[in-house]
């Protein structure tokens, strides 16, 4: 997947190491299309939570991060995009 290598590619791999933020991208990569130029990026929830471990490095797997289950300190659900994580994407030519 494009968006995938992209952000590889990006500052947004750094980012990945705060585990807010790789919950965050992972919340946002779900249920969602990604587009750039004539490409379209989507991602099952299991898929997405998969890359983000993988991309992470952590010796994580999907199930770190499927589903996210809303707790009092982190209440969003797949397909909520921050703010945060809809400006890093767009940078890298990135939209919903």
């Amino acid at each position: 997947m494009e968006l995938i290598k992209n952000i590889q590619e990006s500052f947004i791999l750094d980012k990945l190491k705060n585990m807010d933020y790789a919950k965050d991208l992972y919340l946002a990569l779900c249920n969602n299309e990604w587009k750039k130029k004539d490409l379209t990026n989507t991602f099952s929830f299991r898929e997405a939570a998969g890359i983000i471990a993988e991309l992470r490095n952590q010796e994580e797997i999907y199930l770190d991060f499927y589903p996210a289950l809303p707790d009092e300190n982190y209440n969003r659900i797949e397909g909520d995009v921050t703010v945060e994580i809809r400006t890093d994407l767009k940078k890298i030519d990135w939209f919903l």
